[in-house]
């Protein structure tokens, strides 16, 4: 996400919800069958966003003016 922060900018968000659903990506693994990470998609053992992805995308967006959740 933290790649797209510029782009999310220039929709006009007024807010945008951020959900980590755990912090172990195996976990995620057990949780989620798939996912999807831009152009590619994951089946089994999907990866997951990190902890350390999220907060980088919450850096990126900081001072956008988007309300973060």
């Amino acid at each position: 996400m933290a790649e797209h922060a510029a782009e999310l900018q220039s929709l006009r968000l007024s807010h945008l919800t951020i959900t980590i659903n755990t912090l172990d990506p195996a976990t995620g693994a057990r949780i989620y069958a798939w996912v999807r990470d831009g152009d590619v998609c994951s089946v089994g053992r999907p990866r997951g966003t990190t902890v350390a992805e999220a907060a980088a995308a919450l850096e990126a967006l900081r001072g956008t003016g988007i309300l973060i959740k």
